[in-house]
Formats: structure tokens, sequence, C-alpha cells
């Protein structure tokens, strides 16, 4: 098996280490943070960003941090150095049409049903349980949490983020780093940087630039 290193050590770090261990495509080398605050992470060694990209920026990296816009900012930076290979990480329970399209980067938890033609953009996460349905269209970024469903036909914007269990109905579209509530249902089209919720699902409020999502 090829080495592989993951961004990040916190719990989404975790559940990526679990997927590319099932897989069992690449090895885990190491992990990669901003700045090293102990020695190891899960039994396996940590490094700077500073020293990964000196020293191994020909080794796979995965970038395994949960917030969205976190991650974006992760991918962006390292992206300036050149060079970097950003792989997908499937886990083998995982249902995907093999007309599916994966991004680079992207992560599919276990048990997650992707349906024939959707597509699927860069750095995104698919979370345990999540289904996506035919047809649909997922920009860079954009993360369903467990269990959320995505019916057919629908495109959802750069860096949204689905909680979980909630559920965008046939042909809506879900606009960039909006948020969708765990639990909520979307009949409607949502816009950029809002925040809705509920049963059916209403715009609540702006999402601020700054916002956390997890």
């Amino acid at each position: 098996m090829k080495d592989l290193f993951i961004f990040g050590c916190g719990g989404h770090a975790k559940v990526v280490s679990a997927v590319v261990e099932a897989e069992g495509v690449y090895r885990i080398a190491g992990y990669v943070e901003t700045e090293v605050t102990a020695d190891r992470f899960l039994d396996l060694p940590r490094i700077s960003e500073s020293e990964y990209l000196a020293k191994h920026k020909q080794t796979p990296l995965l970038v395994a941090v949960g917030e969205n816009a976190i991650r974006g900012q992760v991918v962006r930076r390292l992206t300036l150095s050149g060079g970097l290979t950003y792989p997908t990480a499937v886990h083998p329970s995982a249902v995907i049409h093999p007309s599916v399209t994966l991004g680079r980067g992207t992560v599919v938890m276990p048990h997650v049903t992707i349906n024939p033609d959707s597509r699927v953009g860069d750095f995104c996460v698919i979370n345990t349980n999540a289904v996506l349905e035919h047809d649909c269209r997922l920009a860079d970024l954009v993360s369903l949490a467990p269990s959320s469903t995505v019916c057919g036909g629908c495109t959802i914007g750069e860096g949204a983020y689905i909680g979980a269990g909630a559920t965008i109905i046939h042909n809506r579209n879900i606009g960039a780093w909006s948020v969708l509530a765990a639990g909520s249902v979307a009949t409607v089209d949502l816009g950029e940087m809002v925040v809705a919720r509920g049963l059916p699902a209403r715009v609540k409020r702006q999402k601020q630039a700054d916002e956390r999502v997890l």
C-alpha cells in the first residue's frame, strides 16, 4: 500500500482514518497539523504543516477537518505550494453507482448511498448513512451530515452544510455556505449564506462569514 498523511487531529480525523483503514488502499503514515501540539495521534506521528511541505509533499494528503470553511482555508493554503495529491476515500460499505463522479479529497463514510448520475465536488464530506439521490450536483466543500437525505435533481452550493437527519426534497437548490439545520426538511430553494430550520424549513437568519457550524 502507498503511504498517506491525514491533515487534522480531531474527531473528524478519527472517522476519516477508519474509512482509510477499511478501504485498504493507503497506509496512514502520520498526521499533519498547523502547529504540533503532541508527539502522536492514534499512535502515529504528528508533524507540522511546514514539515509535511518540506519533506513529504509527494505523499498524498487527506484533509480531515470537519468545519467546511476551515477545511477550505487549509486546502487553499496547502495548494499554494503546488504538487500535492488529494485522493478520495470511500468506505467499502458505501453503495455508489458507477456513473457517479467524486471530486478529489472527498470522503464517503460508511453505509452511504449515492445514486446514478450524481456529481460530488472536491473536498466534500458525505457522512454516515447519508443518501444522495440521482442527478444531484454538490459543489466543493459541501458536507452532508449523518443520515441526511438529498432527493433527486438537487443542487447544493459550495460549502453548504446539511445537518444530521435533514431532508431536501426533489429538484431544490441550496445556496453556497448555507446551513440546513438537523432534522429539517427543505421544501423550497434556499439562498446563499442563510440558516434554515424547521418542518418545513424556513430561513431564520443570515449566516455570518466567520460563523462556525460544528
